[in-house]
């Protein structure tokens, strides 16, 4: 709006400005509401069931599946490491390699041995249990090869084909042998706390006993002075009294005659 135009020009374009606000207001309202509208829409669903050929095709899979067992895993080698080496060969699903126990560990760190952790088993799963077989046919007693700068170079595998074990087998042997250990150190565990309170029974009873023994040794000693019968004490009198008292506890047996054979005529 310009200066000089007519009062009614102006009062024209003041609604049209509160017009156009109120248009761009509803058009956001609008939008909005479209908004909730599709993100009501695009809530997540339950869960979905699975069909009858999923499930049979799924556990086809799992069927053909094959395992193979690595008794000897190499110094400083992982499961990524594994996984790599044997995926040049086929198809690996899964990898599980059993670690060393702790106190080994400890051992060889406190004589001054390597910290990396250390692998003493493993077993290998692959897609296809003929490849697995072959797989374990073909590399078994072979080096592993690989950079001649590699600290695998040299090292051999020692892989067998488990027939007919599955990777199921393995969580229930593995739980098997969680539950085993565990039961193994409980029983330690109660045997060294019997063991404790034999020793503390133990030792109380010698407490007790050497107790009663001063307690009888200050009666006697009490006694004697009363009776006026207390002489000095030298360590010759208290040899010859330690003397007597093991003379007291001696047992004593009732000498037999010796049998002589006469010597024959």
């Amino acid at each position: 709006m310009q200066a000089g135009d007519p009062p009614g020009k102006a009062t024209k374009a003041v609604e049209a400005s509160k017009g156009g606000k109120s248009r761009r207001k509803l058009k956001a309202s609008k939008s909005e509401g479209a908004t909730s509208a599709n993100v009501a829409v695009s809530a997540p669903e339950g869960p979905k069931t699975l069909s009858v050929e999923h499930v049979s095709d799924f556990n086809a899979r799992m069927a053909r599946r094959g395992v193979v067992y690595l008794s000897r895993i190499p110094p400083f080698m992982g499961p990524q490491k594994v996984k790599q080496l044997l995926s040049q060969h086929g198809e690996v699903t899964r990898v599980f390699l059993e670690a060393e126990d702790k106190s080994d560990r400890k051992a060889r760190r406190k004589t001054g041995g390597s910290k990396t952790k250390r692998y003493v088993e493993g077993w290998v799963e692959f897609a296809d249990k003929k490849l697995a077989r072959l797989v374990a046919l073909s590399l078994n007693n072979t080096k592993i090869g690989g950079n001649r700068r590699s600290a695998y170079f040299e090292d051999i595998w020692n892989i067998k084909y488990l027939k007919g074990f599955k990777w199921d087998h393995l969580t229930e042997k593995l739980a098997y042998e969680r539950r085993v250990k565990q039961h193994r150190m409980r029983a330690e565990m109660l045997q060294a706390r019997r063991e404790n309170a034999q020793l503390l029974e133990l030792a109380e009873k010698g407490k007790a006993m050497l107790a009663i023994e001063k307690r009888k040794r200050k009666r006697k000693l009490e006694k004697e002075e009363a009776a006026g019968e207390r002489s000095e004490v030298t360590p010759a009198s208290t040899e010859a009294a330690r003397r007597d008292d093991l003379n007291f506890f001696k047992r004593r047996f009732r000498q037999r005659q010796p049998i002589v054979k006469q010597p024959p005529t």
